[in-house]
């Protein structure tokens, strides 16, 4: 009986859900090549990044995200999922986008 109980209570934890966070850290793991983009899109360069949690580890799934600064793999970045300022980044409401970079954060 002691297993299932603690099963019971374990299975009532939730991961942290890092899409409402409105600012966190990230690191970049990958650049993501499209054959077609949207046009608001274009010219623009898409990464693939690893939220990370307060002690640095893996914090939830990987996102995609818009490079406004030209990242690295491996770089350190801040990364926002405020729909407002994305699109003023982007100069679009009709932008397709849900993250962006906005800094590089020092190791």
């Amino acid at each position: 009986r002691p297993t299932s109980n603690v099963q019971h209570q374990t299975s009532n934890i939730k991961r942290p859900d890092f899409r409402l966070l409105p600012m966190q850290l990230a690191r970049v793991i990958g650049h993501l090549t499209a054959t077609m983009k949207h046009s608001t899109l274009a010219g623009r360069k898409l990464l693939v990044l690893q939220p990370l949690d307060a002690r640095g580890g893996a914090g939830g799934f990987p996102v995609i995200a818009v490079d406004t600064l030209g990242c690295r793999r491996g770089d350190r970045v801040i990364l926002i999922s405020d729909g407002s300022l994305v699109a003023e980044l982007m100069g679009s409401r009709n932008a397709p986008v849900q993250y962006a970079v906005t800094g590089l954060t020092e190791e």
